[in-house]
């Protein structure tokens, strides 16, 4: 099943659009987008405890609280760079 992504958002051009075999295609959009977006990007860990402290010992700007861990939900925070975008730390299973 094709997944669909919006392109046509200010700020972003494509410079990768190919077929990649079978009708399928490959795009890659790159721009500068408007500071503090929620980015959709998880970055799977081993140890979410761990990686929430060094970051938090760094200065990042990380959530207070930790998220999952429940056995339904993986553990995970969100964290934001230096332009406020949010990023996930997410435990791997």
């Amino acid at each position: 099943m094709p997944i669909g992504i919006n392109l046509q958002m200010p700020g972003l051009e494509t410079p990768f659009d190919r077929g990649v075999g079978d009708g399928a295609r490959a795009r890659v959009a790159a721009g500068r987008l408007p500071p503090g977006r929620l980015t959709g990007i998880a970055l799977e860990s081993a140890d979410p405890r761990a990686d929430h402290a060094a970051l938090q010992g760094k200065g990042v700007d990380v959530d207070a609280d930790m998220m999952g861990g429940d056995g339904t939900v993986p553990l995970l925070f969100f964290f934001r760079d230096h332009d406020g975008d949010q990023l996930m730390i997410v435990e791997g299973r």
